[in-house]
């Protein structure tokens, strides 16, 4: 009898002890996937963030090499594709990755160009903005000045 009163008294107590951590268990699981959930959506909004600042500095680029003002535009391309190279190595998005490289790709050209006050370059350039532009999800917007778009001389 007293084994069995000793038994009975064992499994109460882990049935409470169970009963009581069930409910944390609960509460730490839900944490931790809206913890998960919150890691994600900040990841996101670091890809996005980001990414307009690489669109905003290249818009920069465009507007300084349409003036034909090469010698500001050398650098600042230069440390725009110091800044995509850099950015390109922790991106996650496949999709923005190939986009990335994709303007990566454009970057020998683009600094030639400028460096030979090759208006060439601003064309690239623009290419370069919409495959980012796309890549974002924006729509492509205005990327050729309305000058150039009807034939005339920038």
């Amino acid at each position: 009898m007293r084994k069995l009163l000793a038994f009975a008294v064992a499994v109460l107590l882990a049935a409470a002890y169970a009963a009581g951590r069930w409910p944390e268990r609960q509460r730490r699981l839900a944490v931790e996937g809206e913890a998960a959930m919150l890691r994600r959506r900040l990841g996101d909004a670091e890809a996005r963030a980001s990414l307009a600042r690489h669109l905003a500095e290249l818009r920069n680029l465009i507007d300084v090499a349409s003036r034909r003002s090469f010698g500001l535009a050398r650098p600042l391309g230069t440390a725009f594709f110091d800044h995509v190279e850099e950015s390109m190595a922790g991106e996650a998005d496949p999709g923005l990755r190939d986009a990335l490289q994709a303007v990566l790709g454009a970057r020998d050209a683009v600094i030639a160009g400028l460096a030979r006050e090759d208006g060439g370059a601003v064309r690239l350039l623009h290419e370069a903005e919409h495959r980012l532009r796309t890549a974002a999800g924006h729509p492509p917007g205005i990327t050729t000045p309305p000058a150039a778009a009807a034939g005339a001389p920038p």
